[in-house]
């Protein structure tokens, strides 16, 4: 899948004196920074479900490895025929990328280096 988003996910902890745990972020869409939340819907969208990130024209489970660590385990959910979650480990086309997670605050983190801000639930 050409719009496929790495899940190398890097987050700086700035000026905090601990890193927030993926579940404090806030559910809903984020959109890649320098973009306006006008952008929604492209390929820079990321969406978080309280458990899962999920790219663009994808739905993922994220499983945690250890410390900041996640496993993400994709397939293509886009169309009528959207699939069912459980649908992600018997999929032959899966994608599965391991990844470091560290969320900047309730509504932002970094992405494979790329900023991404809350747009909304």
């Amino acid at each position: 899948m050409t719009t496929s988003i790495a899940f190398a996910l890097s987050i700086g902890l700035g000026a905090a004196s601990y890193a927030l745990d993926i579940h404090e972020l806030r559910p809903g869409s984020y959109v890649q920074r320098p973009a306006s939340c006008s952008a929604l819907g492209g390929a820079g969208t990321m969406t978080f479900d309280g458990r899962n990130f999920s790219g663009h024209y994808q739905m993922c489970r994220t499983d945690p490895l250890d410390g900041s660590r996640v496993r993400n385990t994709c397939i293509e959910a886009q169309g009528a025929n959207r699939p069912d979650p459980k649908e992600i480990d018997t999929d032959p086309d899966r994608t599965v990328v391991e990844a470091t997670v560290t969320v900047q605050s309730q509504t932002s983190f970094t992405m494979s280096g790329k900023q991404f801000q809350f747009c909304g639930e």
